[in-house]
């Protein structure tokens, strides 16, 4: 009988343990999403020398997966420039490199917690 009931409680504490883990593979997921996002307008304002419509689709694009983006433009002239994601950038100046910030919420389910997060990244 006793042994019943400690291969109950092992089974319990297994589907604990296998329930947080999921949990943390869906925040890693979403970490690792976000992460690939701002990637990915990095390299997309690279390859297109920051061109308007090229920023504009980066932040539409934002807007679509459910992220906060702002872009930090710096110009040769040594002033900078933040767009964030309701903004429409115009390219007045020439740009030297951006530091794009994404922001997005974590939400881990078997805690019903919602966290905030930020990643940023810099363009050469």
């Amino acid at each position: 009988m006793q042994q019943i009931i400690e291969g109950m409680i092992a089974m319990i504490f297994i589907f604990v343990f296998l329930l947080i883990g999921i949990d943390l593979i869906k925040v890693e997921v979403d970490c690792g999403n976000a992460r690939e996002f701002r990637n990915s307008c990095i390299v997309a304002l690279e390859n297109s020398e920051f061109d308007e419509e090229t920023v504009n689709k980066c932040f539409s694009c934002a807007k679509e997966n459910g992220y906060e983006m702002s872009i930090k433009f710096y110009y040769f002239d040594g002033t900078s420039e933040i767009y964030v994601s309701n903004d429409r950038f115009s390219k007045k100046k020439s740009v030297i490199s951006a530091e794009i910030t994404v922001n997005y919420n974590l939400t881990v389910p078997i805690l019903k917690e919602t966290i905030r997060k930020e990643t940023r990244g810099v363009t050469c």
